[in-house]
């Protein structure tokens, strides 16, 4: 993804920095789609050919469809004859994580990350969306039960914890939490074939037809809610809606039109008119024309005769100037563009959305004033409350500014871990009053656990389940063995043994003084289940040896001769 920066321009414009990705769809049966990069920092040109070849010691992708990237992770997808359909890698270096080579039949037409952790994608037959769990490398279906799911899908597009999925006349919401479709959004136009994400006006933007007119339509990502449809006059052919600085961007033909946010309209003399080879069909073929949405300078290719090379053009957005045309000389129909354009003597990288399950304290980026680090600052270092965080880094160097988003989420996802990986079973009289254990959870520390009831007056033998929740709704459970004797008289219950246990914490030895003689046996247990047998005898006062225990938490196991038991919990240190 990349990052929002905002320049101040300077009185002299520098020459134009620049980082240009292409898609290389490659040819059918011929595994050779790839990605490919020409950048120029600096002055300093640089171009990078069929990287994910390059990186695995591999053939490419037979027939590249598509291919979305989030933070330090990306996924292409096949679509040809070869078995590869999916490949799951890190990004930028391109090496694999993981592949898939059946089960996604004759590919996959769509695909659409929402985090460094899920993507999504839609085959190339077929109506289900499924889910692509990167972290432990599984697919599975997304939950449709109002049967919103249909065929033609050409935009997914991941905004606030949901998945947003265009087709030629809806636009289905995925929650990515539950995996489930929740809504089908009416935009009232229809033939849509581009839906892009606008997140200065924080909102998506739909292109397609109202009656036989191009049309433009918003929905509010603060509730869905979608605005009356913009004609586009004059226009019936108009193509691949990009996002710019207060503008829209769109193509009829072979020409490039703005429309401006701000006044609703759309000029009807073009900004840009191609200069590459190629037919209207090959020109800006599948969606390979993008728009920089912070500088407003776009990139477009052309699949020429649908054989190598892939020509491309970067474009100025202020003055429509050419800022370079060239070519990868081994990429074979380019249908993709990703593209970062900005001035000197700025220089900065794209900074990666960031994770977190409890809490972060933030580090602060850096960015290059002719070649000099500057450290960038934002109103809050640390952060701990559960949700999406925009974060603004701002890099000030004398007089000029600059300012660089980043995403954070918090989300805690780990359940509470029990104290003791095994409770041991409890034997007493009735009444009898359960004594909750505890959990540590890695936000909220201490959990004690519930059950359905504390205590029980019928004898029987019982399996107690207990539960451990934290603050955001994650839980664990464990079982327990009770055994309830109403009609057992004479020695003492679990709750009136009464031990007294010292000193602890304990060093060498520990006394305990019971107020019965009795048959007695001990054990502790340490915090990984570990049980440790200790002295056994009659008596109402005895000492245990410690000094060969490790130091530690422990739980203090004792059990008299009817087998009640009482527990407590001893730290050791030597």
């Amino acid at each position: 993804m990349i990052c929002g920066i905002t320049i101040n321009i300077h009185a002299q414009q520098p020459q134009k920095n620049y980082r240009l990705t292409l898609v290389a769809e490659g040819n059918f049966g011929t595994p050779n789609g790839d990605l490919y990069t020409s950048s120029r920092i600096n002055g300093n040109t640089s171009v990078a050919q069929a990287l994910y070849q390059g990186a695995n010691g591999t053939a490419g992708i037979d027939v590249l469809q598509d291919f979305d990237f989030n933070g330090n992770k990306a996924i292409l997808c096949g679509k040809g004859a070869q078995p590869l359909k999916l490949a799951v890698v890190n990004y930028p270096a391109m090496d694999t994580l993981f592949t898939v080579s059946s089960g996604l039949g004759a590919g996959i037409q769509r695909c659409g990350m929402v985090s460094p952790h899920k993507a999504y994608i839609f085959a190339a037959s077929g109506n289900a969306i499924r889910l692509v769990n990167i972290d432990n490398q599984t697919i599975s279906n997304v939950n449709d039960p109002n049967s919103y799911f249909s065929s033609g899908v050409h935009s997914m597009l991941g905004y606030n914890n949901a998945l947003y999925v265009a087709y030629a006349a809806k636009v289905v919401k995925i929650d990515t939490v539950t995996q489930t479709a929740v809504s089908s959004i009416a935009p009232g136009i229809t033939a849509i074939n581009t839906m892009v994400k606008d997140t200065a006006n924080n909102c998506l933007w739909l292109l397609g037809k109202s009656g036989t007119t191009n049309a433009v339509v918003k929905i509010d990502m603060s509730n869905d809610a979608v605005s009356a449809p913009v004609l586009l006059p004059g226009f019936t052919n108009a193509k691949l809606l990009r996002v710019g600085p207060g503008k829209l961007y769109f193509v009829s033909g072979t020409s490039f039109y703005i429309y401006d946010i701000n006044t609703a309209t759309v000029a009807a003399t073009p900004i840009h008119t191609s200069i590459l080879p190629g037919s209207a069909y090959s020109l800006m073929y599948d969606r390979s024309f993008t728009v920089d949405p912070v500088s407003g300078d776009f990139a477009y290719a052309t699949a020429g005769t649908f054989t190598a090379p892939a020509h491309y053009c970067i474009v100025d957005g202020t003055d429509s100037s050419v800022i370079v045309s060239s070519n990868f000389e081994n990429a074979s129909i380019p249908n993709e563009l990703f593209l970062e354009t900005w001035t000197d003597p700025w220089d900065t990288t794209a900074l990666p959305q960031l994770f977190a399950q409890c809490s972060i304290n933030l580090s602060a980026p850096t960015a290059l004033y002719n070649s000099q680090p500057v450290t960038g600052t934002t109103g809050t270092m640390s952060f701990s409350g559960q949700g999406s965080y925009q974060i603004e880094w701002t890099y000030v160097m004398g007089n000029d500014t600059i300012t660089q988003l980043q995403l954070l989420t918090i989300a805690d996802t780990t359940a509470p871990q029990p104290d003791l990986a095994q409770l041991a079973d409890l034997t007493g009289p009735c009444p009898y009053t359960l004594t909750a254990p505890a959990a540590t959870d890695n936000c909220n520390g201490t959990i004690t656990g519930t059950t359905d009831s504390l205590t029980f007056t019928t004898a029987g033998h019982y399996t107690i389940t207990w539960t451990y929740t934290d603050s955001a709704g994650n839980s664990s459970s464990q079982q327990q063995s009770l055994t309830v004797d109403c009609n057992s008289t004479g020695l003492q219950g679990p709750q009136s043994l009464q031990a007294k246990v010292y000193p602890n914490p304990a060093h060498a030895s520990l006394t305990i003084d019971l107020p019965l003689k009795d048959d007695y046996q001990f054990n502790l247990v340490n915090t990984l289940g570990q049980v440790y047998p200790m002295n056994t005898g009659n008596g109402d006062q005895f000492i245990l040896d410690t000094r060969s225990l490790p130091e530690g938490l422990y739980l203090l196991n004792i059990i008299n001769s009817k087998g009640v038991t009482s527990h407590q919990k001893i730290m050791i240190t030597h």
